[in-house]
């Protein structure tokens, strides 16, 4: 599993709608990163997950419930 295989370009556009503007680490599983939220010029983290963890369908549920606990905190970064 390589740790750099979701990483993303600095001015990368993820999904139509998030401008990456800093990578901030990587792991086992996925990697981090600041990006701009286009609609709403709001920052957020995403994380992104690596090829393997993306295909592994345990981790993937686990990773979205994490993901809408997340969205649910008003923290801003």
């Amino acid at each position: 599993l390589g740790q750099m295989d979701s990483r993303m370009q600095i001015g990368e556009i993820f999904d139509g709608r998030y401008e990456i503007l800093e990578f901030l680490g990587s792991g086992v599983l996925a990697s981090a990163h600041k990006a701009e939220q286009m609609n709403t010029l709001i920052n957020v983290a995403l994380k992104i997950l690596h090829l393997a963890a993306a295909l592994d369908q345990m981790y993937k549920r686990f990773s979205c419930k994490k993901a809408k606990f997340s969205a649910k905190l008003n923290t801003r970064i």
